[in-house]
């Protein structure tokens, strides 16, 4: 009797165990039915995950909309393709989905936020030359190329046109009464030049680099449309002559008294109201013209102590120094 007890027992608990492991596989069905979401946590971090794949995609389109670089915009894309179907397909769980969309979404937000700032860093664009410019005649080519002195003034260019390239030993070059907008930035250290004329054009800005042409000694860049001068150009030691007349200059930068071989200057009718202590130091200055700035009342003192000081041009709403020195020719104009 024991031995069929014992038997019966082991038949019970065979008979829990198949109960057990049906209730399990069971239970793991209907959990597997359910979703991965059907915890309230779950349910959460799939909603996170949603959030930032929508975030990592509106960077990326962001991106393409501002005309950035497409290959950081791919790298985003993918892992963001990637991490979007993965809860889906089951290939990943919710937390590592969150994470890999996570990456996705930084990646796409730093390409971005790398792109706006050199975007707005970004100089305008100067190329060489426009193919697209004004042609020359074949006259004014045979005339120019090989010349020394190459003289383009009214030629209606938009810019310097590329035949200019070709004179490459051109040591004075005369682009004025044109209609160009800048210098291209090649083109100082491109020539080696002592005179550069580009007065009568839409220039607003100088190249930076103009303290290439070193051995530069007349520049002219009256009737234009330039608010400042570069640093560079007074690191030019060579300048004897300097005309910015007729621009749009409020002031004159102190570093002006580091040209000290100039011999003419003119800041006629550009607008400024003083004029730096610093000119005291143009001891080689011979001929100065300040007419035409209503703001410029009073001339310093130290205007007519300059030494080699022969013709001071200036308005007859303008006061003269005081105690200049009997050789300066004040005129009046």
């Amino acid at each position: 009797m024991s031995g069929v007890t014992i038997i019966s027992s082991n038949v019970d608990v065979q008979k829990s165990h198949i109960a057990n492991d049906v209730e399990d596989m069971y239970g793991r069905r209907v959990k597997n039915l359910q979703g991965p979401g059907s915890t309230a946590k779950e349910r959460a971090l799939k909603v996170l995950a949603v959030i930032i794949q929508v975030v990592a995609a509106a960077v990326l389109l962001a991106s393409i909309a501002l005309g950035l670089s497409m290959i950081p915009a791919v790298a985003t894309a993918l892992p963001f393709l990637a991490t979007a179907a993965a809860p889906v397909l089951g290939v990943l769980s919710i937390k590592w989905a969150i994470v890999a969309s996570s990456i996705a979404g930084f990646l796409g937000l730093s390409h971005l936020i790398g792109g706006i700032m050199l975007w707005k860093r970004a100089p305008d664009p100067q190329p060489v030359f426009d193919p697209t410019d004004v042609p020359l005649s074949r006259h004014d080519l045979d005339k120019i190329l090989g010349d020394r002195e190459v003289d383009v003034r009214g030629k209606h260019l938009n810019t310097v046109h590329k035949a200019i390239y070709m004179c490459k030993n051109a040591e004075s070059i005369n682009l004025s009464n044109n209609h160009i907008k800048y210098l291209p930035a090649n083109f100082c250290d491109y020539f080696d030049l002592y005179s550069l004329d580009v007065s009568r054009n839409r220039l607003s800005a100088l190249p930076s680099n103009i303290d290439s042409l070193s051995n530069l000694q007349i520049l002219n860049v009256a009737k234009n449309e330039l608010k400042e001068l570069p640093s560079g150009l007074f690191k030019l030691k060579e300048l004897e002559a300097l005309d910015v007349s007729k621009n749009k200059l409020t002031k004159i930068s102190s570093d002006i008294g580091n040209l000290s071989s100039l011999q003419m200057l003119s800041v006629a009718k550009t607008g400024i109201s003083t004029l730096p202590s610093s000119m005291s130091k143009l001891k080689e200055l011979v001929e100065l013209d300040v007419s035409g700035n209503p703001n410029l009342k009073q001339i310093p003192d130290f205007i007519g102590q300059l030494p080699k000081l022969k013709t001071l041009k200036f308005s007859s709403d303008q006061t003269a120094p005081k105690n200049a020195r009997a050789e300066i020719v004040n005129t009046a104009v």
